[in-house]
């Protein structure tokens, strides 16, 4: 069993995150995809890829466990950092999530991917990350970027 891990920013979505989706899956060619349950950017790209290219790979999705209140974040990303032979960062140059989930990969020794938006994003309100996924993909990000890539 091969599980692949996706975790980046909420900043993030469009037809280039899709293409970075689509390279690391065909790469890498998992039994699973793991990622996060989150209604916006990269997590929610995950979701919209696998369904376009209809690839047919068991998806486990982890949302946030509210009853550890701060730490919330940190656990889940724990959690399917320890369930993952392999994750992808795909990062907005910003974002502190993605740099503290990326930290956490290097501490228990994961083996990851990072691609770095070099051209900044379109920003987004908070009530449009809360909206429900299928939304968030109506709103593509028009920004052409420019990526930088980094395997460990």
């Amino acid at each position: 069993m091969y599980n692949l891990g996706f975790f980046g920013s909420r900043t993030l979505k469009g037809e280039d995150v899709e293409e970075i989706i689509e390279k690391e899956i065909q790469k890498r060619k998992p039994t699973s995809i793991v990622t996060a349950l989150e209604p916006g950017g990269v997590c929610a790209s995950v979701f919209k890829t696998l369904r376009k290219k209809r690839y047919g790979i068991p998806v486990i999705a982890w949302s946030l466990d509210e009853k550890r209140c701060q730490g919330m974040y940190d656990a889940r990303s724990r959690k399917v950092l320890n369930i993952c032979n392999h994750m992808v960062f795909i990062h907005d140059g910003t974002s502190k999530g993605t740099l503290n989930e990326m930290a956490i990969a290097k501490k228990l020794k994961v083996s990851y991917s990072y691609y770095k938006a070099t051209q900044e994003t379109e920003d987004r309100s908070e009530e449009e990350w809360e909206s429900s996924i299928e939304s968030m993909f109506e709103i593509e990000n028009k920004n052409t970027r420019k990526w930088e890539h980094d395997n460990t």
